[in-house]
Formats: C-alpha cells, structure tokens, sequence
C-alpha cells in the first residue's frame, strides 16, 4: 500500500500507515480507482469554474486565495489541471518532483505546502460538518522540502527550509462539541481538517444530491438541536449553495490532503490512499477512538513546539506573543496537560452536562420593557427571581400589588398588572389558587401557556412543548375551575380541552419578537444562576386541588378514560400506521434479524412487532428536531410488550442498528427521550420530497 518517506514531516502521532511504495510515478497510474472516485467525489460534483489554493497557516500571502487567469477572470477546472490539482493536493512533495516545470500549477520557490478549494456545484455526493478550532497559541517548524535532511541539494540557511505549524490550545467544551456532533450525525467519517485541529464530519451518498437541499436539511436540524451556533461561533457546513446571485459560494477545502488524517478506531490514517478508500467504504469511529486521536496530535504540537527554536521563525510571520522562552512553553504544556485530564475524566464519567456547550440566548444585563399581549415584563422586573417584593405569608400569597379598590389579580386586569410591575407574581398566583374569577378563561391561559413555552419547558422540542403544555393546562382547568368556568360544571369537558389547546397555540404565536427576547434574557439569567430562587409553576399546576371551591361530584372523580387509560377529552396518543419508506422498514427487519429476536405474523398476517415500530418513528418523526419524549405506557399503547424485558430487547435492536438514539430521562418527572439517526431521517424526507412531487 502507498506510503512516502517524503511524509515523514508531519508529526508522529500513532498513525495507521501503509507499506511503502518508492516509485517515481503519479498516484493517477499507481491507483486509478482510488484518484477516479476522489475526481468524481470531490472535485466533477463541486463547481467547474473556479477553485481556491493555499500555501501555509500564516501570514496574508499563505491563506486562501481564488486562482485567477488574468485580472477578474477565474481558472476553469479543466480535466489535466484537475489531475494536477488532485496530485498536488494529495502528495504534495511527489508531485513537486514529478510535475511539468511548465505547468499551471508547479510549485514556486517559496511553497512548501498545498491544498485547493472548491465550492458547491449543481450536484453533490457528500454533505460535511466542520467544527473548527481557533485558540492558537504558538508555532513550530518541520523540515520543509528545502531542508538538508529532506533534500541532499539542500542548503542549511534556506528561507524556505522549515514548514510552519500552528500548536492549538483546546478545553474541555471542544470535546463536548465533537460528542454532541457524534452522537445526533452518526454514520460518518470523521477527518482532521488540517493541522489547526478542526474537524470535518462526511456524510457520502450512494447517488448524488441536491447541494441546496442537503444543506439546508442540516442547517434545519443544527437549529433544531440548538447546534447551529457553538460558543459563540457558527458551525459550517458543506456544500454551502451560493447566497447572493453572481457568487460562488464558499470554498472547502478537499479532504486526504497535507496535515490532514482520516480517524479510525485502529489509528488516524495519514496516508492519502487510504484516506480515499476510508470514503469509498464509509466507517465512523468511536468516540473513544476521536479523543484519543485529538488529544495525541495536540499533545505532539506542543512536544514538536518546546523543541523547536523559535530564531527559526521567519520574522515576517513572527509576533509578539508567537516567541517563548522554552521555560513558557513548558508552563503552557502543563496547563494543557490538565486539561487533558479533565477531558480524560469527563470521558470515562460518561460525558455528562453535555448541554452546556448548546446554544444559548445572547448574555444581557436589564431587560427592556416589554408588553408581551396579555402582560408585561418591564425594566424593573429583572426576571421572577429578583423581584424586590417576596410573596407575603399571609393572605393570597401575593406581595402588596394594586392601589385600586378592586384586586387586580382577581379581576385579571392586566393593564394595571403591567404597570404594578407584577406580571411575574400574577403568574404564581394563577398557578396556584386557580381562576381567580368569571370571564377569566382568556387571560389566565394565555398568561400560563405563555409562561410555559417561554421559558419553565423551553427546553423541550417545540411540538412536544406544545403537547405537555396542554396537557398541564387542560388539568389546570379540570383541578383549579373554582366554578368558575360554567362549561365544566355542565359537563362539557371535551369543549373546554379543544378550547385549552386552540387558545395555547394562539397565545404562543402572537408573541411578538420583543416578548420572545425578553423571555430569552429571563432565561439566559436562570442558566447562568443568576436568580437566587428558581420559580417554577409546574408543580402548581399539577398539585392538590385547593379548597377554594369544591368540584362537582362528575368533575372531582376523575375524566372518562379510554381503554389505553389516557384522557378521553385530553391529549390522547393517535397511532400514526403510515407505512415506512421501503428501506427504513428494511432496516428495522435487518436490525431484529441481527439481534436473534423472531418476527411472528398474527392471523392477519401482519407483523404486530413491525407495527410498534413503525407506530414509534412516525411519532418521533412528527417533530421538527425528529425527537420526542415516550413514556413506557405510551410505548405499549403503541404495541410494545407489557414487560419490561422484552421490551428493553426490542429497543437495543434499534440502538444497535444505528435506527433510533437513546436519549435522557428524568426519573419520575421526565419520560425517555428517543431520537432518530441521521440515517432514519435520510429516508424520511425522501418518502416527503416523494409525497410532495
């Protein structure tokens, strides 16, 4: 298998390796295979007319730049420059030996590195995540080809005769980053994207696609997990399709080249050829295997960068802060290697407080006044835990609110509320007597839902949001009436739940921006502990009823129940039985038939075991972020067994075959959450995309 001594400068790090093959010939004559599908892949699919190259990490004349013809005119890729291109990229060293001194692309005197760029074209055969890595604190040189120990014609004092490298710092939540990316797009082909650390995730198709639509279905699902935005920077993905007409879009750089290193579980893949053959028969490593692989190569930077002598550097691309003492390098290889061991201990604790790294809302310090439709959070309310007043002990268990003669809270007057300053308090207070009066269902729903959704269940997908929302509200009104909603007392349950949830869905659309932003200071400040009491009203909602006003008898027994034991008038479970696409429901029979477990045929000759499947990935798939929370009752309402152990053994068989994610839980507040692979949802949206044609 190829392999190079001219290789031989990038930095040890484990790697898998192939035997070497001393040859003076192109890799396009050595593995035609291999160069024809990195053509076809990587280089036919994307954008013909122009391309992007660069030369090194540092400095203005070593980043990306677009090849031009003459003046504005870009460099066509035309089939011999593509060859060229490819050679130059993947062997960048053999190619200097080989190539035609007359060519387009031959190396200059000064290059000591290469790779290109391309951008999205009308087709595509991947889609790629890439995570980068910013905080770089120093470089280091290796032998260029210039160098003596490289090049006998060498000399010692060349300009060129070391290679510059960035050394990376990297902290715990870059790991959090790479586990969240690995565990909600599995089934990838996770590569270093050059020697910053940055991590390309691939995702190749059998058969091409649309570059606009595949970017777009993960952009989607980024949003939906709250991972379009890292720490502050957002996450790339590609092909990106061109924003604005009469662009190109944004460039990529192509993979398998310098500095980069496909991540297996026996190593990380150095060797071009191989990288390619890796993509030719995708494989994804563990995650074990990823932290490994990164934590060894930074570790290497920072031994390669102590060693190095920084009166190599050249003084064009040195700086300030770019210059050690070998005593500095040291501390900061010390800091490093703590942070090392962090990383190594969160690992082996499971990777938890993963959700510290998500999305947030932008950090603020006051919050402006805003009218959010039927009540008000003001500049002087700074969220539900800093209200200067506390609830009194006594009485209502309100703090002293309206001058008006008549309660405000009582008569749901929320424009003297608002001014009061106590729309917080008035929430509490609704949570936890009830309704307060006649004529109150408008306003005390809609202040409660908006409550919810807003911020208390903000963490939940957003359909399922809506779902246990109604549910909360639906038994708020069934527990707290008080008599004060006449359609309860006459016993026309089912019209009131039809009112709770069409009022719920009102109430969330009709927030405006500014309420929305507003909410999301609320909680930027409860994430960041800023609130010395945390109120919450869910356990109000579903507490004892208060003795207020006693129910009526039909009221206080209990709702009438369906026989799966769920509320008839509530929310209820519907079986969605839609039929999954063909190689989805090929999935889920290979992953029972790899598991041992047997598919037996009712009278009906259907599959009951095949159903309750079926039934669980079209309700996951209803969310927009193709996840949702299930309960083990719902489970069997969907047909699972009755027993905990087969049931469990069903749900492994889907785990193991990359069908379905198991997700968190909460005991006794929280269900089970269940995602879908990346995989599943590939299949989904081609049964929409059919559906819609």
């Amino acid at each position: 298998m190829y392999n190079d001594p001219m290789h031989s400068n990038t930095v040890s790090e484990g790697a898998v390796q192939a035997p070497a093959d001393k040859t003076n010939r192109s890799l396009a004559e050595l593995y035609p295979e291999e160069i024809t599908f990195f053509a076809k892949r990587f280089v036919w699919a994307a954008n013909r007319s122009g391309f992007y190259v660069r030369h090194g990490y540092f400095g203005k004349e070593q980043g990306w730049y677009a090849r031009k013809r003459g003046g504005d005119a870009w460099l066509p890729v035309y089939p011999s420059l593509a060859a060229d291109l490819i050679e130059k990229h993947l062997d960048f060293e053999r190619f200097c030996k080989l190539s035609d001194w007359l060519g387009p692309i031959h190396p200059r005197n000064d290059e000591t590195a290469f790779w290109f760029g391309m951008m999205a074209g009308e087709y595509t055969y991947h889609d790629c995540i890439d995570l980068d890595s910013h905080d770089r604190i120093g470089m280091y040189g290796v032998p260029s080809r210039f160098h003596p120990e490289r090049n006998g014609n060498g000399e010692w004092l060349h300009w060129h005769d070391h290679r510059m490298l960035p050394v990376m710092r990297l902290g715990l939540d870059y790991f959090k980053k790479l586990k969240l990316f690995h565990m909600h797009f599995p089934r990838r082909v996770w590569s270093f994207s050059s020697g910053s650390l940055g991590m390309y995730m691939y995702n190749m198709f059998p058969r091409s696609e649309k570059p606009a639509f595949r970017y777009g279905v993960i952009r989607d699902r980024l949003k939906a997990l709250r991972m379009d935005v890292l720490g502050g920077v957002p996450v790339e993905v590609y092909p990106e399709p061109p924003k604005t007409e009469g662009s190109k879009g944004h460039q990529q750089r192509r993979p398998c080249g310098m500095d980069m290193g496909v991540i297996t579980d026996a190593g990380v893949v150095t060797d071009p050829i191989e990288q390619i053959r890796i993509f030719m028969e995708p494989r994804t490593p563990s995650f074990e295997a990823i932290v490994g692989a990164v934590t060894t190569r930074l570790l290497d930077q920072y031994r390669a960068w102590i060693e190095f002598e920084d009166y190599l550097v050249p003084p064009k691309l040195s700086s300030s802060h770019e210059r050690f003492l070998k005593a500095a390098k040291q501390a900061l290889f010390d800091e490093q290697l703590t942070e090392v061991d962090r990383i190594r201990e969160w690992l082996r604790d499971g990777c938890p407080n993963l959700e510290s790294v998500l999305h947030d809302p932008p950090r603020t310090s006051t919050f402006p006044s805003c009218p959010i439709s039927c009540g008000g959070i003001s500049e002087r309310v700074q969220g539900p835990e800093t209200r200067g007043e506390e609830p009194s002990e006594q009485g209502d268990g309100r703090g002293t609110t309206a001058t008006s003669e008549v309660d405000p809270f009582v008569t749901c007057d929320l424009t003297t509320i608002n001014g009061a300053r106590q729309w917080v308090p008035f929430v509490l207070f609704l949570a936890e007597h009830g309704f307060p009066s006649e004529d109150s269902f408008l306003p005390v729903i809609s202040t409660l839902a908006k409550w919810l959704y807003f911020y208390e269940l903000y963490d939940l997908p957003a359909d399922e949001r809506k779902i246990e929302i109604k549910e909360l509200l639906t038994t708020y009104c069934l527990n707290k009436h008080n008599g004060y909603i006449t359609r309860l007392t006459n016993g026309q349950v089912g019209e009131v739940t039809s009112n709770v949830h069409r009022l719920v869905d009102h109430s969330v659309e009709t927030v405006d921006d500014t309420g929305k932003f507003t909410f999301m200071q609320m909680r930027s400040k409860r994430d960041r502990g800023q609130y010395q009491t945390i109120y919450k009203i869910v356990p109000l909602i579903i507490g004892p009823t208060p003795s207020v006003a006693s129910a009526p008898d039909a009221i206080a027994c209990g709702m009438p129940t369906d026989e799966g034991g769920e509320a008839a008038d509530g929310w209820s479970y519907v079986p969605d039985d839609t039929r999954l696409p063909h190689r989805l429901e090929g999935l889920v029979l290979e992953a029972f038939r790899a598991s041992g477990y047997k598919m037996r045929r009712n009278k009906d000759g259907a599959y009951p075991l095949l159903k309750a499947v079926t039934r669980l990935i079209n309700y996951l798939s209803e969310s927009r972020s193709f996840q949702r929370r299930a309960s083990q009752r719902l489970l069997v309402r969907m047909g699972f067994p009755d027993k905990s152990r087969p049931r469990e053994k069903i749900k492994s068989s889907l785990y193991n075959h990359k069908i379905i994610i198991k997700g968190d839980y909460q005991s006794r507040t929280r269900s089970r959450k269940y995602i879908l692979t990346e995989r599943a949802i590939d299949l989904l949206v081609e049964r929409r995309i059919a559906t819609l044609a």
